[in-house]
């Protein structure tokens, strides 16, 4: 379920479970922003309690979220999403080593295609077009029924639509598991795992930094 990494009066800092949303949709599914929603009303004892979002991770993409608990973190935390201070870095795992080598920085301009909930290529020409650009490096290699398997950590210096999807098949690096930009259906999901923030707490003013344990299961083990 839902793992605890740090709480204070104005955060919690918590790893999502692959499978489950950030914050419910249109369907009323149960999401980590209604858990801890329950959990905040169980430890004040009381309904009406404060909870904001403030970033998101898709349903399939598990790994480390930060939560509002006052609305002046909220604001504060979401300034810093804005302006791109929050440092976010990923695991990611493809079968493949990407065209632009085992570690570098990838550049790309991106349209998003609303119909199909896709990042298709675009020109640089195009005034529609989003720049994506991120570092990586190759971390480990991983050996599974006698294929290698390479990881990277991946930091996004961009933050759109799938871009980290995106931009590894776009260089020839399909992340396995990802049915939209790839092939590869050897797992039900996207390698995909955030894995590391960085930000400035919104009241104490300090750096603070937190990693989440990555799931013990392959691809990420």
């Amino acid at each position: 379920m839902v793992d605890f990494i740090y709480e204070d009066n104005h955060i919690i800092v918590i790893t999502k479970p692959v499978g489950m949303l950030s914050q419910s949709d249109v369907k009323k599914q149960y999401s980590v922003y209604d858990y801890l929603k329950d959990y905040l009303k169980k430890q004040k004892q009381k309904e009406n309690v404060y909870l904001a979002i403030v970033h998101r991770l898709d349903r399939n993409t598990g790994g480390i979220m930060i939560f509002a608990k006052t609305s002046k973190a909220a604001m504060r935390l979401s300034e810093q999403f804005r302006n791109r201070s929050i440092q976010k870095k990923y695991i990611v795992v493809t079968e493949k080593i990407p065209t632009t080598g085992e570690k570098g920085r990838m550049i790309n301009y991106m349209l998003k295609n609303e119909q199909k909930r896709i990042a298709i290529a675009s020109s640089s020409k195009n005034p529609s077009a989003k720049l994506a650009e991120l570092e990586y490096e190759l971390i480990d290699q991983i050996q599974y029924r006698n294929q290698t398997y390479y990881k990277f950590i991946v930091h996004p210096l961009t933050g759109r639509f799938h871009q980290i999807r995106f931009q590894f098949a776009y260089h020839g690096a399909p992340l396995i598991g990802d049915r939209k930009y790839g092939k590869n259906t050897i797992i039900d999901y996207p390698a995909i795992w955030s894995y590391e923030i960085t930000f400035q707490h919104p009241t104490l003013k300090k750096t603070m930094n937190f990693k989440s344990t990555l799931p013990e299961n392959w691809p990420f083990c």
